[in-house]
């Protein structure tokens, strides 16, 4: 199994990740999953945004990232002379749900 470790500057503990699931023992989400972040992203944002947008919806709402995101295709495309190879839409339709 191929591991990969994450941490946070300043907390002693760190995530050991099956590198090929991206996700922790006993298939628990890691702190760094899509879900964890969007959801952090969201109590940041909020009320600016609507809780009931999408990962996706909020991804393209925000310019910032979509001018990041043009940027680091042009980049690819010029170092590996390919186009950006787009992950299904549905993957990134998913609501932030509490599971607290």
């Amino acid at each position: 199994t191929k591991i990969s470790m994450n941490w946070i500057s300043g907390d002693k503990n760190m995530e050991a990740l099956d590198a090929t699931t991206g996700r922790l023992e006993k298939n628990n989400s890691s702190r760094i999953s899509k879900d964890a972040l969007f959801r952090n992203f969201q109590l940041l944002c909020e009320p600016a945004r609507s809780p009931s947008c999408t990962y996706r919806e909020n991804k393209q709402l925000s310019e910032e990232y979509q001018q990041a995101k043009q940027i680091w295709i042009e980049a690819m495309s010029k170092r590996f002379k390919t186009g950006w190879c787009a992950k299904p839409s549905e993957v990134d339709e998913f609501l932030c749900v509490d599971r607290n």
